[in-house]
């Protein structure tokens, strides 16, 4: 009997820094400020028949299971070049998380790990699929399209990310936000991304700090209640990616 060709996306947890440089030995060198410095799980990809696995910048073995479907392999494989990295530039267009959904949405599947934790930092960083790829304006399709033809530059930016905070809320708090603190979050969220588009024409951006930056003012806005159920983290912590 064939087996039936499943792809899932796993994450595994990281604790410490040994943990860490364990699973990224060419990041050694990365501190945070806190004391000590929490860090986002590792997400990586396994497809079975044929048995493959893409480790998505480090291991591929272990952690667990965050999601389970049906999936094309040779287009899996292709989505997850080069070396299981999915066209990923690590810190620059996505972290882990974005190359595990760019390999997941090759094989067909809509699935995020977006249980992984730490993952929606990630998120409002770089989108489900990172930056580039024809990704970018991956929540156009979720707008009200009548509306979002009227708006441009600015104000189409912050109608995106409206989108983005509310789809974000919908898939992760359990309780909704309410409409003003959604728009604040918008706001933060396109005056964040305005700030830092020339970082990315470097590859020496200290990434984490960006991230850190942004759930920082984020936290401006939520209690501690949302924003720790929301990032996986409390406020003030340092969360190394």
């Amino acid at each position: 009997m064939n087996q039936e060709p499943i792809i899932e996306g796993w994450a595994i947890p990281i604790r410490t820094k040994k943990e860490y440089i364990a699973l990224y030995p060419d990041r050694q060198n990365i501190e945070g400020p806190s004391d000590p410095s929490r860090y986002a799980d590792h997400t990586y990809v396994v497809f079975h028949n044929p048995e493959t696995r893409w480790g998505c910048f480090g291991r591929d073995q272990g952690g667990t299971k965050l999601v389970s479907d049906r999936g094309h392999f040779e287009n899996a494989n292709r989505a997850s070049e080069p070396f299981g990295q999915a066209g990923i530039i690590y810190g620059i267009t996505g972290v882990c998380h974005q190359a595990a959904n760019r390999i997941l949405k090759g094989a067909g599947s809509l699935k995020l790990v977006r249980d992984a934790k730490g993952y929606w930092a990630s998120h409002f960083m770089y989108g489900a699929y990172g930056i580039g790829g024809g990704f970018e304006m991956e929540f156009e399709n979720l707008a009200n399209m009548d509306e979002l033809k009227k708006v441009q530059g600015y104000d189409k930016a912050l109608l995106l990310n409206k989108i983005d905070v509310q789809f974000a809320i919908k898939n992760k708090l359990n309780n909704p936000l309410e409409e003003a603190k959604v728009l604040q979050l918008a706001k933060i969220l396109t005056e964040h991304k305005y700030e830092i588009q020339y970082h990315f024409s470097v590859f020496n951006i200290d990434y984490n700090r960006l991230i850190n930056n942004l759930m920082k003012r984020f936290g401006t806005v939520l209690s501690d209640r949302e924003y720790e159920d929301l990032f996986d983290f409390p406020k003030g912590q340092y969360v190394i990616f």
